[in-house]
């Protein structure tokens, strides 16, 4: 197969590597040709818990978060594409150890206008009355959190980005990243050489499989992070609200059915480190809590 032309090259077919490929087609800087290994959103992406929210941290990511939920927002609507975001709120759950820290972390976050209110026990008992909240010092409550579907995020994206003259390439995995005299020069496919000079490399846990032998590894460590479906009770069908419980390291997020997505935040959660092609993909514990 003869070599193809490029002049920018996105290697990652997630809500990331759209999202990339969306806004550099609306600057027009070229030919932008996206790779993906799979069919898009069959990674990460896919199997995320696609929360949007503004409460973080830090400043920095409080600040990104607030213009991606104006963007959840509006962008769907200017552009006629359906998300499927469902603003269900957002209660975070913490024990008296973490409380001090949760109560001045609210209070930065509303000082750059996330809507977020700080709850003792009682006043949170009144948002989930059936959780069992003896653990429960402080919690954090987000009313207009919610989440979104991250496979139909993941196509309007690639639809968006088609539409501007961008080249989506699926199943079509890449072999190796060319180098001549310390520059990118294009990569090499199943499928035969794409050339380009600027390539962009969004594929997340397995980046240094790429960039690994180029000898430029990335501090890029592939963890798994364990999530299971479970089927509430019928007392919890009405169940709306994700919860973030500190408590015991576990989220939960209601998908608009009477199931409920459960993953685990614990440090144990997130210290396996795997193989990103060969982990297991059956959960093996989880932190759930209880309720009443």
């Amino acid at each position: 197969m003869e070599p193809t032309n490029s002049d920018i090259l996105i290697i990652g077919g997630g809500v990331n590597g759209t999202s990339i490929a969306m806004a550099l087609a609306g600057r027009n800087p070229g030919k932008i040709t996206l790779v993906e290994k799979g069919g898009l959103a069959t990674g990460a992406t896919g199997r995320s818990g696609a929360m949007v929210r503004e409460h973080y941290l830090n400043v920095e990511l409080v600040r990104m978060a607030s213009d991606a939920k104006i963007f959840f927002e509006e962008w769907p609507k200017e552009m006629g594409y359906d998300l499927k975001f469902q603003a269900t709120g957002r209660i975070l759950l913490f024990n008296e150890s973490d409380a001090g820290a949760a109560i001045a972390n609210g209070e930065m976050n509303r000082t750059e206008g996330v809507n977020i209110e700080t709850l003792n026990p009682d006043k949170t008992m009144e948002l989930i009355p059936l959780a069992n909240l003896d653990d429960v010092k402080v919690s954090l409550y987000e009313p207009e959190a919610g989440y979104a579907d991250p496979v139909a995020t993941t196509y309007a994206f690639a639809k968006e980005a088609q539409k501007n003259g961008v080249e989506l390439l699926t199943r079509t995995p890449v072999k190796n990243i060319l180098m001549e005299g310390g520059r990118v020069t294009g990569v090499e496919t199943v499928n035969g050489k794409i050339n380009a000079e600027i390539i962009i490399n969004v594929t997340g846990p397995w980046a240094n499989t790429l960039i690994g032998q180029n000898d430029v590894p990335l501090p890029i460590t592939p963890i798994r992070v364990q999530m299971v479906h479970l089927r509430r009770p019928p007392k919890l069908e009405k169940l709306e609200h994700i919860i973030i419980d500190h408590t015991c390291g576990a989220y939960y997020r209601t998908d608009g059915t009477p199931n409920t997505l459960v993953g685990g935040e614990a440090p144990e959660d997130m210290s396996e480190i795997v193989n990103p092609d060969t982990f297991s993909l059956n959960a093996d514990h989880m932190g759930i809590k209880l309720y009443q």
